[in-house]
């Protein structure tokens, strides 16, 4: 039996609907308005919105829109063997790039970035040749890469939108969105570096580098066969532009470990090569502008 409640009194049924007004309206509600505004694109930004608003560019200003600032982490990967010394130059790019980026968001400091790109690129150059010959600055590499990280912030402050309502929370989402990209293309080829290193250190087992490089790259090529329209619509670009490195890296490391009882294989075929390899693509950055 179907039974028809009464209908209630205009009043009773605006006391009711009054506790979720504020969810309807999207817009704080007072004792002496009103909302009749409901138009989402005017509420306003929450800190939480601002962080979530500008993760995504963030990520993007690295993937796929900082070549150079990958390259630069890349090169900090490929010289240390050792986690403690690497985690140490990691941090400090990290202190670097946030501190130069937070001056740029708030106009402090601002680099044109007709300046800017060129001097990251030389940055990228600087520490590939450090890989190339080992060590040639010692222990003030340290020092060097947190100068050289400011560069890099004062390149990433130039992609922030800074005409958003609420600067800070969406300068913290815009960092993490860059640390996301970054750690993301650390853990990929960290695992296949680290993977060579102890293998040439004698440490990890042949068969078992054999079967991760192997992994790896079938799953590089599947990605280039396939690829995926959801990858490219993030990455902006066929997934072979950045598959098809990855596979060719996955090739040496799997070469030096098939050279290991060669005197430090890992450096010679390895990091000398994919160094080299950094000092030519910043090189063909600086000179195709005036070539091309």
């Amino acid at each position: 039996m179907i039974v028809s409640l009464p209908k209630l009194p205009v009043w009773i049924s605006a006391a009711l609907l009054w506790p979720v007004t504020p969810l309807i309206a999207q817009e704080p509600v007072n004792d002496t308005a009103i909302v009749e505004n409901t138009d989402l694109s005017d509420a306003p930004v929450t800190a939480w919105g601002s962080v979530l608003q500008m993760l995504p560019q963030g990520f993007e200003n690295i993937l796929p829109g900082g070549p150079v600032h990958i390259l630069f982490v890349l090169a900090l990967l490929f010289l240390s063997r050792r986690s403690g010394p690497l985690i140490w130059q990691l941090g400090l790019f990290a202190l670097g790039y946030i501190s130069a980026l937070t001056l740029g968001a708030y106009g402090i400091i601002s680099i044109s970035p007709q300046v800017v790109f060129p001097l990251m690129a030389v940055s990228v150059v600087i520490l590939a040749i450090d890989n190339i010959f080992g060590k040639v600055f010692g222990m003030r590499r340290v020092i060097l890469v947190f100068g050289l990280a400011l560069i890099h912030g004062f390149g990433l402050a130039n992609g922030f939108d800074a005409s958003v309502p609420a600067i800070l929370p969406a300068l913290v989402g815009y960092i993490i969105g860059i640390e996301m990209a970054l750690l993301l293309v650390a853990a990929i080829v960290g695992i296949s570096i680290w993977e060579a290193i102890r293998v040439d250190q004698g440490v990890n087992e042949v068969l078992q580098s054999y079967a991760i490089y192997g992994v790896l790259a079938a799953a590089a090529l599947a990605l280039i066969a396939l690829n995926p329209p959801f990858l490219v619509a993030i990455l902006h670009q066929p997934i072979w532009v950045f598959a098809a490195p990855l596979t060719a890296l996955f090739a040496l490391c799997a070469l030096s470990v098939t050279m290991r009882d060669r005197i430090d294989a890992y450096h010679h075929i390895v990091a000398v090569p994919v160094s080299a390899a950094m000092i030519g693509l910043c090189l063909y950055w600086w000179l195709a502008p005036i070539l091309l």
